[in-house]
């Protein structure tokens, strides 16, 4: 069919799920999925290597919808039946999960007044591409009125703080959306 959901790890693709939750928002971060499937002959999935931790895509018909990693596998065996969930989440997972550090963000102080270069920043530890739909700089300045309007935005940043926390603390003052495209980069817009 035209819609089938695919999941692809390594050189291999999965299909002919039985439930499927691909869930995406401009609102959501990380985009998530969670797929159940049967195995109707004795080692039909089993032979496909999936665990935790594995790099996958996940494609409806031949639409790319999501790029992450597993990040559950949870086999389910009964008398009759064999079957196994997937659970994951896009690359953005790694910036939501894990805290800025000082060698990402020298002094842990920020002085910023454009969004898209601190994102790049923060988000290259992890290899993870940043793409603005509002342009080049994407500029954040302080919004209040009086003497400080207009210079660029200073805070400090708390050591748990996770890297897409201080990036959509950022993305408020400049205005602007965070959220994860298919292939797994980060879009400003």
């Amino acid at each position: 069919m035209a819609d089938d959901v695919t999941i692809i790890i390594g050189s291999q693709g999965l299909g002919g799920w039985q439930d499927v939750r691909v869930t995406r928002g401009v609102e959501r971060v990380p985009s998530t999925f969670d797929i159940t499937a049967t195995e109707r002959y004795p080692g039909e999935v089993s032979d496909v290597a999936i665990s935790a931790g594995s790099a996958c895509q996940i494609q409806i018909g031949g639409d790319l919808v999501l790029t992450g990693y597993v990040d559950r596998v949870m086999p389910t065996i009964s008398a009759g039946s064999h079957a196994i969930r997937i659970q994951g989440r896009s690359k953005l997972a790694d910036l939501v999960d894990c805290s800025v550090t000082p060698d990402v963000i020298t002094g842990m102080q920020v002085q910023t007044s454009s969004l898209l270069s601190l994102a790049q920043q923060i988000a290259k530890p992890f290899g993870i591409t940043v793409k603005s739909l509002t342009g080049d700089n994407v500029p954040v300045s302080i919004p209040s009125s009086g003497a400080q309007q207009g210079q660029p935005l200073t805070f400090n940043v708390v050591l748990s703080e996770t890297g897409y926390e201080v990036i959509e603390r950022v993305a408020r003052y400049a205005q602007v959306l965070v959220y994860d495209d298919t292939d797994g980069s980060m879009i400003l817009a």
